[in-house]
């Protein structure tokens, strides 16, 4: 997704296995300097150029852009009737897991 003809604000990932598909839509909404520097190493690792200033979040082009407003936005747009949050269990194994590979 690219804003202002410039920046890109969100990316895809896809992943084919036998029997399974995954298919991710990432959407930076704000606070984009993290995003910057996980591209940034990646890129160097792989001796690519990049540029960081390329990187950005929905309010880099608009201050009043809220998560909750783009969360709105999204499920309107998808026709979802609820959304539902995930277990408490659930996201203390995924920081877990996200902890363990983080050097």
């Amino acid at each position: 997704m690219n804003g202002a003809g410039r920046v890109k604000l969100a990316g895809t990932a896809q992943r084919i296995v036998a029997g399974a598909w995954l298919f991710g839509f990432e959407l930076v909404v704000s606070d984009p300097d993290p995003v910057r520097a996980v591209l940034t190493d990646v890129n160097a690792a792989l001796e690519l150029e990049f540029d960081p200033g390329t990187a950005a979040s929905l309010t880099d082009l608009n201050l009043d852009v809220t998560l909750e407003q783009v969360r709105a936005a999204i499920l309107a747009e998808l026709g979802v009737v609820h959304a539902r949050t995930a277990d408490p269990d659930l996201l203390e194994e995924a920081a877990n897991l996200r902890d363990a590979h983080v050097a």
